[in-house]
C-alpha cells in the first residue's frame, strides 16, 4: 500500500512539474509576442512607409 501511494504521489508531482513547465513556456511565448508587437509599433512610428509595405506583403 505504501509503495503504491508513493508511486501515485511521484506521478502527481511529475504532472504538476509538467504543468508548471507548460505555464512557464506559455508565459515566455506571451512575453516574446509582446516584445515583437512593441518592436513593430516602434518601427511603424519611426517609419510610416513600412505600414504600406506590410499590407502589400500580406496581400501576396
Amino acid at each position: 500500500m505504501t509503495v503504491q501511494r508513493m508511486h501515485v504521489t511521484v506521478q502527481k508531482m511529475r504532472v504538476t512539474v509538467q504543468s508548471v513547465g507548460l505555464t512557464v513556456q506559455k508565459a515566455c511565448v506571451t512575453v516574446q509576442i509582446i516584445a515583437l508587437t512593441v518592436q513593430r509599433t516602434r518601427v511603424t512610428m519611426l517609419h510610416p512607409s513600412t505600414k504600406e509595405r506590410d499590407s502589400s506583403r500580406f496581400k501576396l
